[in-house]
């Protein structure tokens, strides 16, 4: 900008062009190349694209209001201004109600008009070249894909915190018999969970709001992209479109999970106007932590090593759209893997029931207590639809993200391990019939 207002106004200063500048409005031409300027070759198409069909339609319109006033005669004053009474109406109220004008206002010039200056705020801005409106979007993108990182980071950090201050009020209660001294205080665990939530609340809904607002932002950048200069290919507009949608799609499965964990903290304080009453005979099977254990194991969100995976995959997606590095093709889907860890973290668990069952010799009941059965009074809780809801998130969650991961590939290349995809069946495979013999003991 510094440069091109000093190229332009050093020849209104100079004797042997200062008189040409100020004829031809040399002026105007410095107030172009500034207003002209923008942040990336797409907005600059889109500028003088508007510029010149607006030029264009402006003459049209003109051309047909003075047709229809001189009529078949050389001209006619009452005729137009008749003419120019109605066709004004439409552009009065287009400029009342439009968006409002923030350029300089032009003024006709008879000589060389606002060509000169146009061709004057092209050159500020084709030479150098202006940044790349599709770079720009490949890094609000990766820079969206960092704040949906931050977004899961939170709320697993809730989540687990959430857990954290049940597992110590479990460990309290079993030392219910012990004396508290004078004067100590303690915090019962719904206070703390509120206090919880009071604390993380904002700075979640923050990130929500930031996100939702970035990525509503993706058709216009999407479209002033599709429109730079390009001359390598045709540019992929479509990947880009399923990106803004995939991340779209990934704020409601976060959103879904948060408020499920956050209802399980009302179970025991349901208030009278529930839709569905307990009863005697309606007593629930599962409690407010049986939920949210039974929401851990079958998510796989909580276990650790599903978590780093997808922190991971956050991470790499980001910087592969940030730099255009290349993705490795050897990795494995993080929704066979959500599934793998269920049934891991199942497994682990039932062995977990029945060893102390066993120890303490309650028998094959003992050992069966606590199973996923799905019954009539576990239909009719209402947590269960919140338990639903929140498993779908997260099997929405870690599919949207291995379809994003197939669409960078696809934008960025990959880098290949052949013979990788045969070691993996070989070894699910092998994986499988160990698991089912180990079942069948």
């Amino acid at each position: 900008m510094c440069i091109a207002t000093f190229a332009i106004w050093i020849t209104a200063v100079i004797p042997h062009s200062a008189y040409f500048v100020y004829q031809h409005r040399g002026i105007w031409a410095l107030i172009m190349a500034q207003t002209a300027a923008a942040l990336s070759g797409g907005e600059l198409i889109f500028t003088f694209a508007m510029r010149i069909i607006g030029t264009v339609v402006g003459l049209l319109y003109g051309a047909v209001m003075w047709y229809i006033s001189t009529g078949n005669g050389r001209g006619n004053a009452y005729g137009l201004a008749a003419t120019a009474a109605v066709g004004y109406i439409p552009l009065i109220f287009l400029r009342v109600w439009a968006p409002q004008d923030v350029t300089a206002p032009q003024h006709h010039d008879g000589r060389l008009g606002r060509a000169h200056r146009m061709f004057v705020a092209l050159i500020v801005m084709v030479f150098p070249r202006p940044v790349s409106s599709r770079l720009l979007l490949r890094k609000n993108m990766a820079k969206v894909t960092r704040q949906l990182n931050d977004l899961f980071v939170d709320v697993m950090e809730a989540w687990i915190a959430r857990n954290r201050i049940h597992a110590q009020e479990v460990e309290r209660s079993g030392f219910a018999n012990k004396a508290v001294a004078d004067g100590d205080k303690t915090v019962s665990s719904g206070d703390a969970i509120d206090k919880l939530w009071q604390e993380r609340e904002p700075v979640i809904r923050a990130r929500f709001m930031a996100i939702a607002t970035q990525v509503s932002s993706y058709p216009m950048q999407i479209g002033l992209a599709s429109m730079d200069f390009h001359i390598r290919g045709r540019w992929p507009a479509e990947r880009y479109v399923e990106i803004a949608a995939i991340h779209a799609t990934l704020v409601e499965p976060l959103g879904a999970i948060l408020s499920s964990v956050r209802a399980f903290d009302q179970l025991a304080t349901s208030s009278d106007g529930d839709v569905i009453q307990r009863t005697a005979t309606m007593k629930a099977d599962r409690s407010q932590n049986d939920w949210q254990v039974l929401l851990s194991l079958s998510t796989s969100l909580l276990d650790p090593q599903h978590l780093a995976e997808i922190c991971t995959m956050f991470d790499l997606l980001s910087k592969a759209l940030k730099n255009g590095e290349r993705l490795n093709h050897a990795s494995f889907s993080l929704l066979e893997n959500h599934f793998k860890y269920a049934a891991r973290n199942r497994s682990l668990e039932r062995f977990l029931r029945r060893r102390a069952a066993a120890e303490k010799g309650e028998g094959e009941q003992g050992a069966t207590e606590g199973e996923d059965v799905l019954s009539w009074s576990v239909l009719l809780d209402p947590m269960y639809l919140r338990y639903t809801t929140a498993t779908m998130a997260s099997i929405t969650l870690v599919a949207q993200l291995d379809k994003f991961k197939a669409v960078v590939q696809d934008l960025v290349g990959e880098s290949s391990l052949r013979g990788f995809d045969m070691l993996k069946e070989q070894y699910d495979e092998r994986t499988y019939r160990a698991a089912a013999a180990i079942n069948d003991l």
